[in-house]
């Protein structure tokens, strides 16, 4: 296996996790907004609300909507089981105010997520748990449940069929979500009579393109809005629009198709803004030209994915002393390469005490990393959780005093030309789960104290010039799922305590110099499902041990050593756990090895190895006595020259004795011709 094919993707995940924590905190962030404001009417957990009523009965009015609601869905995994009986308080996904008994909740959102985005019409995980409607258009029985003021329907499918207007009636809702709910047509402009509204998200439900966004100025109390995926390319001055939102906190617009913006808002109305996501979007304009560097109560900016042209990050941006959260990853993997940001970070940033985030993936800041460090704010050294500089044309070398962001719990700095040693300071980055410093130019041993990062899940190293041996504090870290340590120029033998990382899932240590034996303990890593020693001086004996719990194994790479088998077991082990890995190139290189997948029977490989070594002795002995036969006649051969070169007497008589001898025999010819002539 070279280089270029190597299986693991491992940094797929990480930017997942990233995504999903960013929406996650933004979700976090509106519901504490609103148990710090007690009187708002949407408080729940201030509200008077229980699953059933004083007196135990619900409406009977209401009870009727919600059955003529239920019979309009199928429902296979039976979330509805518990809708019978006379009291609807008591059904599941149902709130009833404590006093009159009225509906004010309704929560039939599908909780069994899936990772596969393919939501509408698609298989996945969550898909048997979905509500499904039966026919073309949702029951409007649920007009009936005029106290409702909470109303989630997300993740499920409906069909592709309009979002009805007459939701639009429900005019006490403060709550509604329908994300991810495969509606069709474009959205009703009677959402606008909505106006007790606080939350509001409709991300990734509407197929159509949506061309009025005038509706929002019936939500004067808006706070929360989140229109991500929903196709917003046609709207003119959208901007504008959000701006007539004066409550607003979180605004999230991500992947909508909008590629215009403005510069300045002399007027603007979003004072209460906190979080700001239009990532993913086309703007392809210049980023230092926006309306959005005036908001200066912004805790999180997100405007990753937008192709702004080419140019420097904003000074502006040090204005937003509150912010937490910064990111303006990856503006050119979408786009071309000629419109991205590029260049160091401002100078200004000294007031950003509050900064936790601090993501620049993929800006081609093309400076040495000490000096973009130094403009960070000192003040924020001990807040800073989060720093992905992946892919940012970083040089020079890391600062040991990398050692003072003591609360950093991610730090990716791959893909760039980062040179030198890692510094002894990551030590004292206890708090570290994911580290990545992969595909730099880092050289030297790998730093002895790396086993106190207990906390570690993911390290990757890979693709560098690390040497020396392997840390024996690496086994110390436990808690790793990830080690990636390939491509670099490791010596020595695999430490024993390797067998305590029981966690781990990927092990890679492919194209080094280790070598001796694979530890036994390797067999315990029951959670493996991909390992590689490919390329290594491994000259060990194989055993059922060293896979005897590998029951998750799924990739295994050998290659490129010099392992054997241990006769006693037979063969390549053959348990359940390598029976689905019939790739016989992860075993080239290791003559002493046989078994399936590899053509070499194992016992005729025995009898070969017999037959073979009797024939190698047989060679022997006859090299053997060809070298001492010709040894014989070169000394003797000598001798007799050295004789003659000093023996004068010696040389005359024997030169004598030829010519007699040749005499004899010429004579004896010369007669035999004679008489053969006379015969004839």
């Amino acid at each position: 296996m070279v280089a270029d094919q190597k299986p693991f993707n491992m940094t797929a995940p990480p930017r997942l996790l990233a995504q999903g924590a960013t929406a996650t905190t933004a979700v976090l962030l509106f519901f504490l907004v609103f148990q710090a404001q007690s009187a708002s009417p949407f408080d729940r957990a201030n509200t008077t609300t229980t699953p059933g009523a004083v007196g135990g009965i619900c409406v009977p009015s209401e009870r009727k909507a919600l059955t003529s609601f239920k019979n309009s869905f199928l429902d296979p995994s039976g979330r509805l089981s518990s809708w019978r009986g006379e009291d609807c308080c008591q059904w599941k996904g149902v709130r009833c105010d404590s006093t009159t008994g009225h509906v004010i909740e309704l929560d039939l959102r599908n909780t069994f997520v899936t990772e596969n985005w393919d939501w509408c019409g698609g298989l996945n995980e969550g898909g048997g748990h979905r509500l499904t409607l039966q026919t073309d258009e949702m029951s409007p029985s649920i007009v009936e449940l005029q106290h409702l003021r909470y109303l989630d329907l997300s993740n499920n499918e409906f069909k592709g069929t309009s979002l009805p207007s007459f939701i639009g009636s429900l005019n006490n809702l403060r709550y509604l979500n329908i994300s991810f709910t495969c509606f069709g047509g474009t959205t009703p402009s009677q959402l606008g009579n909505l106006s007790n509204l606080h939350y509001l998200d409709i991300r990734s439900s509407i197929y159509e393109s949506v061309s009025d966004l005038s509706w929002l100025l019936g939500l004067p109390l808006l706070r929360y809005l989140d229109m991500s995926e929903v196709d917003l390319s046609s709207v003119r001055n959208w901007v504008h629009a959000v701006n007539k939102l004066p409550a607003l906190q979180v605004l999230v617009l991500s992947s909508c198709g909008l590629n215009s913006t403005v510069s300045t808002l002399p007027n603007s109305n979003l004072t209460n803004l906190e979080v700001l996501d239009l990532s993913d979007n086309p703007f392809c304009s210049p980023l230092q030209h926006n309306w959005f560097w005036d908001l200066t109560t912004l805790k999180k900016l997100v405007l990753s994915d937008c192709g702004w042209s080419i140019g420097p990050i904003p000074d502006a941006l040090g204005n937003m002393s509150t912010l937490e959260v910064i990111v303006l990853s990856s503006n050119y993997d979408f786009y071309p390469s000629n419109s991205y940001l590029l260049g160091n970070i401002p100078t200004t940033l000294k007031n950003m005490c509050n900064l936790q985030v601090f993501d620049l993936h993929g800006i081609n800041i093309y400076a040495p990393i000490s000096e973009l460090m130094e403009r960070l704010p000192k003040c924020s050294w001990n807040k800073l959780h989060e720093m992905d500089l992946q892919d940012a044309n970083l040089t020079g070398e890391l600062p040991f005093w990398i050692g003072n962001l003591t609360s950093l719990s991610y730090l990716d700095l791959s893909q760039n030309m980062i040179g030198g040693s890692i510094p002894g300071g990551v030590e004292k980055l206890t708090s570290l789960k994911y580290l990545d410093l992969s595909r730099n130019m880092l050289v030297g041993h790998l730093p002895i104290g790396m086993g106190y990062l207990t906390g570690l899940t993911f390290l990757d190293l890979s693709q560098n010039r690390l040497v020396g041996h392997l840390p024996v504090g690496i086994g110390s870290l436990t808690g790793l799922t990830i080690l990636d340590l390939s491509q670099n120029r490791l010596v020595g033998h695999l430490p024993v305590g390797m067998g305590n990382l029981t966690g781990l899932t990927i092990l890679d240590l492919s194209q080094n110099r280790l070598i001796g034996n694979i530890p036994v303990g390797i067999g315990a890593l029951g959670n493996l499902t991909e390992l590689s020693f490919f390329q290594n001086r491994l000259t060990g004996v194989l055993s059922e041990h060293h896979f005897a719990n590998l029951k998750r194994l799924e990739f295994l790479d050998l290659s490129g050593n010099s392992l054997k088998l241990d006769f006693k077991e037979g063969r390549i082990p053959s348990g359940q756990q390598l029976q689905t890995l019939n790739n016989l190139y992860m075993y080239i290189g290791n003559p002493g090895l046989c078994g399936p997948p590899l053509p070499t029977n194992c016992s005729t490989n025995k009898t070969n190895q017999i037959v073979h070594g009797e024939h190698d002795d047989a060679s022997h002995d006859t090299i053997y006595l060809y070298l001492s036969t010709s040894a014989g006649f070169a000394v003797g051969l000598w001798a007799v020259f050295c004789t003659f070169l000093f023996k004068k007497a010696w040389r005359i008589a024997y030169f004598q004795l030829n010519d007699q001898i040749y005499d004899k025999i010429y004579v004896q010819m010369a007669i035999s011709k004679a008489a053969l002539i006379r015969k004839f």
